[in-house]
């Protein structure tokens, strides 16, 4: 019984998404915004890597197996400051596709707000319009960043740092597999705040209608 409600609320949200005025274009700005952020992401953590191969190279040199110019010529500054800076990438890229998603979702929201009352008239609940508008934003939100973060790795893979990529990890699988640590909390978050959020937005909006429905009633 529960798989099957679940089937027809991920159908009816599935259909319910792809009408949605302008919902294609928002697609497109939210891949390319997902795509920096997974892009940052990536070059956060070779530069990561990269840090601790030096690091471990200056240890060695202070046991005496290394030598003084090993230790001027380091780069670690020049390594911090780029992981800086592809930090910095990540967070304004991400915080970025977060809160225009939100923002976009809101304003669709108040598009279908006819078709929430129409729902809400027929029988369905509050929390089943709600929980089937957040499940919109979960299917759009995580096709896109399941497809920007792969395209990223491909990026990495075949252009941006493709001999670091092959050294580092010998296979593209198993590059997917070590930076999921990375791409997944990033995407679970992204997901479940937005998701909440809408969801909560919704609620309000009908709950508003509704006592306001009662208030002229009685």
């Amino acid at each position: 019984m529960l798989f099957w409600k679940t089937s027809y609320l991920a159908e009816n949200a599935s259909k319910n998404l792809i009408r949605t005025p302008g919902i294609w274009g928002t697609a497109v700005l939210v891949f390319l915004l997902s795509l920096i952020t997974f892009c940052g992401v990536n070059g956060f953590y070779l530069l990561s890597d990269w840090y601790r191969e030096v690091a471990t190279g200056l240890r060695e040199a202070e046991n005496g197996t290394g030598s003084l110019i090993q230790l001027i010529q380091a780069p670690l500054i020049p390594i911090r400051i780029f992981q800086g800076l592809a930090l910095l990438v990540t967070l304004c890229a991400g915080g970025t596709t977060i809160a225009y998603c939100h923002r976009s979702f809101r304003l669709f929201a108040q598009t279908q707000e006819q078709d929430f009352k129409i729902m809400s008239l027929i029988g369905e609940s509050v929390r089943g319009i709600s929980g089937e508008f957040a499940l919109q934003s979960l299917l759009f939100l995580g096709t896109i960043l399941g497809i920007a973060s792969i395209v990223a790795n491909l990026l990495y893979w075949f252009s941006l740092a493709p001999s670091v990529c092959h050294n580092r990890f010998g296979s593209f699988g198993a590059m997917l597999v070590a930076l999921a640590s990375a791409h997944f909390p990033l995407m679970a978050l992204a997901l479940s705040y937005v998701a909440l959020r809408l969801f909560g937005y919704v609620r309000r909006l009908l709950w508003s209608w509704l006592d306001g429905r009662w208030a002229v009633t009685a």
